[in-house]
């Protein structure tokens, strides 16, 4: 039965001294002026008085374990810019190659139809006038 009760005991204690700590690591506007430190154990009642400043460190790792020292995670990895890829490089000409493409092949397709089924003919830069192929059909049969 004792044996029992110092085992609760022990662990009342303990768990009155994490919570004290997290308590003043959450609430830093109240400071107590005695802080246990890790290393005191129950059988132990020593109890280390904690300066101003270290209580503010102890409060600042509690708060944001990542900015303490002691953290031996290692830090995150740099986002990898996916431009850079050779898949998206890829992806990317053959996305502009087809904005190029398609509108030069819908205006192309559309004119060969009018000129096979339409009434359209090939467009000429220069038009030759009445007289100019009259001149070269003389000019033609002179030769021969």
């Amino acid at each position: 039965m004792a044996v029992k009760q110092a085992t609760r005991v022990y662990k009342m204690k303990r768990f009155w001294n994490t919570t004290m700590k997290r308590s003043l690591a959450l609430n830093p506007g109240s400071t107590p002026k005695q802080v246990v430190s890790p290393s005191s154990s129950f059988p132990n009642k020593n109890i280390k008085v904690l300066s101003e400043r270290d209580a503010r460190k102890v409060r600042q790792n509690a708060l944001n374990p990542a900015s303490s020292p002691k953290s031996n995670t290692p830090p995150p990895p740099k986002p990898v810019d996916i431009k850079q890829t050779k898949e998206y490089q890829t992806l990317y000409r053959r996305w502009v190659s087809t904005i190029v493409a398609l509108p030069i092949l819908l205006y192309t397709s559309w004119v060969l139809y009018e000129r096979t089924y339409g009434s359209k003919t090939q467009k000429h830069l220069v038009k030759e006038s009445p007289t100019a192929r009259l001149q070269s059909k003389e000019h033609g049969k002179e030769e021969e």
